[in-house]
């Protein structure tokens, strides 16, 4: 899609004129990099707010996650500058929730990998 492209479609759907900055916004989000591959499935939503991650190959063993637990008991800190703006509050936050997706990310792809290994021995499906 051109930007000539975008321009009309966005002029059609807003009806707010559209600034450039809204422009270039919408263009970097398109250039915005795929996502890594992973080997974790999509999950089960259980009762008090249990995410169940089911072995991809159906042997009914699973892996358990409580996203709000585990945000309840661990510590949150920030650091911020002594004359911090509201950017660098939001920086700083949005540097936390990455950092702790990123963990989570990395501890089920961990069980799902190593009770493949443990009990598919990796085998191809």
């Amino acid at each position: 899609m051109t930007d000539d492209e975008l321009d009309a479609i966005m002029a059609k759907v807003s009806r707010a004129p559209i600034g450039d900055d809204a422009l270039r916004a919408l263009r970097e989000d398109q250039r915005a990099p795929l996502t890594d591959p992973s080997v974790i499935p999509t999950p089960d939503f259980r009762a008090g707010g249990v995410v169940r991650f089911h072995c991809p190959r159906g042997c009914g063993w699973y892996h358990d996650e409580n996203p709000g637990r585990d945000a309840a008991t661990q510590v949150f800190r920030i650091a911020l500058p002594v004359a911090c703006t509201p950017a660098d509050v939001t920086t700083a936050i949005s540097a936390e929730a990455n950092a702790r997706a990123d963990a989570q990310r990395r501890r089920i792809e961990a069980a799902l990998t190593e009770h493949d290994e443990r009990e598919h021995r990796g085998a191809s499906c």
